[in-house]
Formats: structure tokens, sequence, C-alpha cells
């Protein structure tokens, strides 16, 4: 949008753009006046936050770089104003920066005309053949070589300009579509570096869906279906999913599921709630031994037993008198141990499981799927603790779900196309180069030899977005990237 600034003085000027952290300013007073564009240089450089500033007298063109966030627009524009103000009779102490050329540049420019009036008079009044002869040619390359810099580095920015961003952007579609979803393309990028993954063992390499498979009672008193209920009843506003099993089995068994009044998540451990005037504990032995609760040598036996054929027992405590257990199993996910070998395979140097549960499940579930490194009994902020050490380890470390394979094989094929359009642009602009040396190319053969250049790099890139991944997610799957909050009532993980 264009606005235009009437300073008191009758000075105007007019904002053409604004954009990252440049900005273009058209300022009829300019025009004509090198004094004035000399003084508007001087004063609007002084203002803080401006990088660089150029006045153009002869087309009335301002541009100033600033560092954004940094310069006051106000301050800005007061100090144009006051450039302007100067008599266009002074006489400037040096010339504006806009017209500033370094003397390479007047030599590369100097060199190249003089080697293009040569060439010409040799060509079409010498009526010498088009084809050069050794010496000449040689003589024309080192003066295309020297004379060419200028465009070699447009035409490296060129390349640079479409290299990158088109294969991130191809890339970053292609897992749209298939449910990953990417933040950016420097992620991308990182994901393609990643040599450490955590994986949490509850719903990402198990399948996330325990079973009840046993309710025992310790207590006469006591019904497998009554410990069922009020272990439910504690449950029953947790979304863990050893907490949603209780209920669904629960539900399967037809039984009422009583409110309870209070409920205190006691993270790591498991939940304490008061229920019908009764103060419930439900969770693993860590729990009951914090709360002394006593816990017979035979109900021990019963924990550890379960623990080795890798089932989760949550014991049930009322009024500080063990009453109940129930067994719960959470089966490891068929394809879990394909993943683990498939980032090994793709360069990934260590593999780390991490759980909530005993032990003796996390060695049972680590030794089936293969995994040398596991932390059992770890509490969430003890997860976050795990990561921050690989990463201190010098390691580029991905906390994920099952996704991350595909994840990982989009991310490195898009870093091998980044690296194909970067040779093939500078292949095709040497080549362009070395003939044109020769004075075998045309101005037209040449530029459409550059833009064929850019349009191969666009279709390379295009090539992300009907790439196939080796396998498609399974169903359930966790999106990559994604870390499934802990649950207060978990004894898992």
């Amino acid at each position: 949008m264009t606005t235009t600034t009437e300073p008191v003085t009758g000075v105007r000027l007019v904002a053409r753009s604004e954009a990252a952290g440049r900005a273009r300013h058209f300022a009829p007073g300019l025009v004509g006046s090198t004094a004035r564009a000399v003084q508007v240089e001087d004063a609007v450089a002084q203002v803080h936050g401006v990088r660089a500033v150029h006045a153009y007298p002869r087309t009335g063109a301002l541009v100033v770089w600033f560092r954004p966030g940094a310069s006051d627009h106000g301050v800005v524009t007061e100090a144009v104003t006051a450039g302007l103000c100067t008599s266009s009779v002074v006489v400037p102490s040096r010339r504006p920066r806009s017209e500033d050329v370094s003397n390479g540049d007047l030599a590369r420019m100097s060199v190249g005309g003089a080697a293009l009036v040569l060439l010409g008079i040799r060509r079409y009044v010498a009526r010498r053949p088009p084809v050069l002869g050794p010496t000449a040619r040689t003589a024309a390359a080192g003066v295309t070589l020297f004379t060419g810099y200028p465009f070699l580095r447009g035409a490296l920015r060129g390349l640079a300009g479409l290299a990158t961003p088109t294969a991130i952007s191809a890339a970053i579609g292609n897992g749209a579509r298939r449910g990953i979803l990417v933040k950016g393309g420097s992620h991308l990028e990182a994901a393609a570096r990643v040599d450490a993954v955590v994986f949490d063992k509850t719903g990402t390499l198990t399948v996330g869906r325990p079973v009840v498979t046993n309710v025992v009672s310790f207590s006469d008193d006591w019904t497998p279906e009554q410990v069922l209920t009020y272990a439910a009843s504690s449950e029953i506003h947790s979304r863990h999913p050893l907490a949603q099993a209780v209920i669904r089995s629960t539900e399967d068994r037809h039984i009422a599921i009583p409110a309870h009044e209070e409920c205190e998540v006691l993270l790591g451990l498991g939940m304490r709630t008061f229920t019908d005037g009764r103060v419930l504990l439900l969770g693993n032995l860590d729990l009951l031994d914090q709360e002394k609760v006593s816990v017979p040598d035979d109900a021990t036996a019963r924990v550890t037993r379960l623990q080795r054929d890798t089932e989760t027992p949550l014991l049930l405590a009322v009024d500080g008198t063990l009453t109940g257990l129930i067994s719960l199993r959470d089966t490891v996910r068929p394809e879990s141990r394909a993943v683990v070998a498939a980032l090994r395979a793709d360069g990934v140097r260590r593999v780390v499981m991490l759980t909530g549960d005993h032990p003796h499940v996390a060695r049972a579930v680590a030794d089936e799927l293969g995994i040398d490194e596991w932390h059992a009994q770890v509490l969430p902020e003890g997860k976050q603790d795990v990561v921050r050490t690989l990463q201190a380890e010098g390691h580029v470390v991905a906390m994920v779900g099952d996704d991350l394979c595909r994840l990982l094989d989009l991310s490195r094929e898009a870093v091998r196309v980044i690296r194909q359009n970067y040779g093939m642009s500078i292949a095709v602009n040497a080549i362009g180069l070395g003939v044109g040396a020769t004075g075998a190319l045309s101005p037209v053969v040449a530029a459409l030899l550059h833009n064929a250049s850019s349009i191969a790099v666009v279709g390379n890139s295009a090539r992300i977005t009907r790439y196939r991944v080796e396998q498609d997610p399974p169903p359930g799957m966790v999106p990559a990237g994604q870390v499934r909050p802990e649950d207060g009532a978990s004894t898992g993980g």
C-alpha cells in the first residue's frame, strides 16, 4: 500500500513498499540533487537499527535496509525530511552510495567491454570464422570467467532460491498427505540428521489398548466385582490407557461405577480418591509403600510374577488395607520390531525405550523388540531429562510416535533432491560458461539454457510429491512428532 507523508516543511515522501527489513520510498525532492541524496543517506544512516541506505538522485528512489523491530519509522521519516530540506545548491562532500562501484567491478566491465569489441571486430570486420582458434579460445575463456563472475554469482543466487525451497515444499506436501505434519523446512532437514530415537512404550511400541486379565480379592469382605468397581471409580476421570482398560472391563460386565467425591493424582504412582466415605488408593507397590500400607508376602510374590509375565498389576487399598489386585496386559505391536530394525538400518545409532512400568516389564518388552537401552519407572519429567542427556552427548534426538520411519525416509529423500538440484544447476551453468567462452553460444540460447535449468530444478523437486515411502502407517499409530501426555494415574508407560 502506498502512503504519502507531507511534513510541515512541505517536503513530500511516498512509501512504496516495506518487507523483510527493506523499505523503498519515493521522494520527488531527490530528483536531480546529488547534495540532497548525500544528506539523506548521512541522516538516515545515523538512525538506530538502520543497516544501510541508498538514495538515487536520478530517479528519486530511497531504499533503506533496517533490522526489523530495532528501528523507529517515525525517526527514519524525520531523518529523511531533514535531509530533503537541504538546499539543492550545496556542494556534496561525496557521491551517493547508490553510485558506488568497486574497482573490481570497473575492471571486469572494462575488460569485458574490450573483449566484446575485439571479438566483434574479429568476427564482423575481419570476417574470421565464428569458431575461434586454440589461442583465441583460451583467451576468451579467461575473459568470460573473469567478466562473468557477477553473472555466475547471480546464477548461484537463483539456484539457491529454487533448489532448497522447492524440494522442501514438495516434501512437506508429500508428508501432509500421509498424515505427517512438519513445522517447517529447518525441522525437516533436522529430521534427516536424527541419530537417536526415544520411544515411549505404551501406545507406541505396544498397542496402547490394555485389557484386564484377572481381578483378585485379598479380603473375604470384598468380591472381585467390588474390587473392579471401586478401581473404576478411582480411574473414571483418567485418560491413561490402563485407566481406560479398567473402565472398559467394568462396562463390559455391566457394573455400575459409583462416583467419587474427591480425587488426587499422584504422578507415576496412581490415584487417591474418596468414595462412599472411604479412602481408596489405586496404583503400584511404590504407592502403597509411600502410604504405609502393609502388603503380604503372597501379594508381593504375585505382583513380581505378573511383572515377569509382562503384565501390569494395579493394587487397590481401602482405608489403609490392601483389598485387591487387577492385572492388565498390553500386547506389543507386531510391526514394532520391524520399525526398530528399519531405524537402525537407516543410520539411527541409538534406540531408547522409556516406560513408567516395572523393570521386569521393561526388560521383557525390550528383549522382544531387540532394544538394548531402556529406562523403567520413569516419571514424565524424567523422560525429558533422558532426551536432554542424549542431546548433551551430541545426538540429534527424536521423541516420536510410530510414523518416524516414514518421516526420516521422506526428509532424507528431500535432502538428496536438494543436493541433486544444486549439482544440476551448477553443472548447467558451468557448461554454459564453458560453451560461451568458445563463442558458440548465442544470447538467446544462453537465456533458454539458464531457464531450462530452473525448470529442471522445479521438476526434480516435484518428484518428491509422488515419492512413496517404504511402508504405510499401520492403523491406530500415533502421528509422527506427537508425544502423548502422561496421565497422573499412570503406573506404567
